[in-house]
């Protein structure tokens, strides 16, 4: 996954990087030595085996990060997840100031993954919602991206998985609600799937029988002062394919395009 990830940044060149499911600590120093190869610099704090996220920001696009933490869901951000056993889940964070001034909330999230935990997932979804209110107080705009483990735009191949999809599909609306912010990607393309789950990169769930495409990472967006402007400009989906001979991830990548002006 190292050798892809520097291809995709030298060729895109992006000025922010959320990374997820760094969950064993040599992979964590792989990627912040990948990272600093490239020229970024860490954002995040507290990251590591646990919750496995990372905030990557590029050297030069920002004045300062004047801030960064990891704020958890209370009572649902530990959280039992497979083989990882009880795993913190949260938001994690950093605050900074671009070039030109303006003032900037990053955040980089996962939430618990499966449709039957989608209760724990909206009670996450609204908690999350409320962090990001009081972090981007004074703030001109917010960036929120990660694994939300929400399929809200989804093909089943079988009326169980459908039903079960359908269900726990709600926590999408709620999170658009009470959030205030915009989805980059249907905001881009309005009738594109965007599925960004692979059930290629494990066999076993690829059955017609029990498989579903699924658009579960997102990148959200939106101004907070009454001065601030945020465009989105683009945004697209990468790594569907094999790189090197090997699928890189059982979810694709996801990015975005936006620009972030003032107004008198």
């Amino acid at each position: 996954m190292g050798s892809t990830l520097l291809k995709y940044i030298a060729q895109h060149q992006p000025d922010i990087l959320l990374l997820q499911e760094i969950w064993s600590a040599a992979d964590y120093a792989k990627i912040i030595k990948i990272g600093v190869e490239a020229g970024f610099e860490l954002a995040g704090k507290r990251n590591g085996p646990n919750h496995g996220l990372q905030i990557l920001i590029r050297k030069g696009a920002v004045k300062s990060v004047e801030a960064a933490g990891f704020s958890t869901m209370y009572k649902y951000g530990i959280v039992p997840f497979e083989w990882l056993g009880w795993v913190e889940r949260g938001l994690m964070w950093a605050k900074i100031v671009l070039s030109d001034g303006q003032r900037v909330l990053i955040g980089n999230t996962h939430l618990t993954p499966f449709t039957s935990y989608y209760e724990v997932r909206s009670r996450q979804v609204g908690m999350m919602a409320k962090i990001i209110e009081n972090l981007s107080f004074e703030r001109d705009h917010v960036i929120v991206g990660g694994d939300f483990n929400i399929a809200a735009d989804f093909q089943a191949y079988s009326q169980k998985k459908f039903t079960a999809l359908k269900q726990a599909q709600w926590p999408y609306a709620l999170f658009a609600s009470t959030s205030g912010l915009r989805d980059a990607y249907r905001s881009v393309h309005p009738q594109h799937a965007g599925y960004s789950f692979n059930p290629l990169f494990d066999p076993k769930k690829n059955r017609v029988s029990i498989r579903a495409d699924q658009r579960l990472d997102y990148i959200w967006a939106g101004e907070r002062t009454r001065n601030s402007r945020l465009h989105i400009t683009g945004a697209g989906i990468e790594f569907e394919g094999e790189h090197d001979g090997i699928l890189p991830s059982d979810h694709f990548l996801v990015h975005a395009t936006l620009e972030l002006f003032q107004v008198p």
